[in-house]
């Protein structure tokens, strides 16, 4: 968050000193999924700022806390807490400026700040469907991601000739994401896009079975699989400091031949752009069928 800032220059019987202090007021955004919710800020008991999510709202400076309430047709009203945070340079000018520096900051309310966003997971009224993205759901074209344990990738938008298809550019080429999820050249590839997505959104321990053929070189080569999709619920995986709420799928897979294997991937997929956030594998038995995991730390968005 950008901040601006006054130097003050003390002067007295206690000596010179010197207070950097804050001014002027915050801005917190406020995220939700899904999106196109009401939100409301208030301090005691007073309305701050009201937006659209997501929004990002002016709050100005205080020692005490906020809260947020949004609210959104087909869905339960969700209020959260945000917390004022203390700068640490409070103590630094009782210190070093002596009571003056103290008493500045804890009377214009600069020494506290909050937290750059919130995020809330609007739950659906019974009856209302759980809100999933469409087929072919991809982040905006020019989104770029920084990886720990893989390489950066830019998203490139639907692929023009097949929509279901998401086009992902990483490690010098490009792929064919179905709903970011697996490469699309592998026979049976949709089958398991069609049982990924049975299960994504829906309760607790639903699941769904496909078989797949896993290309070789050539066809003599190609391995017969299958794969074990299970919803486990809504888990928020934090990237750049904001929990971005998200669909926790398992993919169990058991490869068959004399270099079968059988291990369980673990991903989490955003609920509101449908990018995958976060990968993890589980070994169970024979060769790897999975590379190893992910997560992603950083989401650059496209200019303008």
């Amino acid at each position: 968050m950008r901040r601006n800032h006054v130097i003050l220059i003390c002067l007295g019987v206690l000596g010179g000193c010197a207070t950097l202090t804050a001014s002027g007021g915050d801005r917190v955004t406020v995220i939700t999924v899904p999106p196109g919710a009401t939100c409301t800020i208030q301090r005691d008991g007073l309305v701050l700022a009201q937006g659209i999510s997501p929004a990002t709202l002016d709050v100005g400076r205080s020692s005490k806390y906020i809260s947020a309430t949004c609210v959104k047709p087909g869905f339960k009203k969700e209020t959260r807490v945000l917390d004022a945070r203390s700068h640490s340079r409070t103590q630094g000018n009782a210190v070093a400026g002596g009571l003056i520096g103290f008493a500045l900051d804890a009377a214009t309310a600069a020494d506290y700040y909050y937290p750059d966003a919130m995020s809330m997971l609007l739950s659906a009224e019974p009856g209302t469907p759980e809100p999933v993205p469409p087929v072919g759901a991809c982040p905006a074209a020019g989104t770029k991601v920084m990886r720990d344990g893989a390489p950066n990738a830019e998203y490139r938008g639907l692929n023009p000739l097949n929509w279901d298809t998401c086009v992902r550019h990483e490690a010098g080429r490009s792929g064919f994401m179905i709903f970011d999820l697996v490469d699309g050249f592998d026979e049976g590839a949709y089958a398991a896009y069609e049982a990924f997505r049975t299960v994504l959104g829906a309760p607790q321990g639903v699941t769904k079975i496909a078989s797949i053929l896993l290309r070789g070189a050539t066809d003599a080569d190609s391995i017969p699989a299958r794969e074990v999709f299970t919803s486990l619920g809504t888990e928020a995986i934090e990237v750049d400091g904001i929990q971005r709420p998200a669909f926790k799928v398992s993919q169990n897979r058991t490869v068959y031949g004399n270099n079968g294997g059988e291990g369980t991937q673990l991903f989490w997929r955003d609920r509101a752009t449908g990018m995958l956030l976060k990968k993890e594998y589980q070994h169970v038995r024979g060769n790897p069928v999975f590379p190893t995991g992910w997560k992603v730390v950083h989401i650059e968005a496209p200019p303008g």
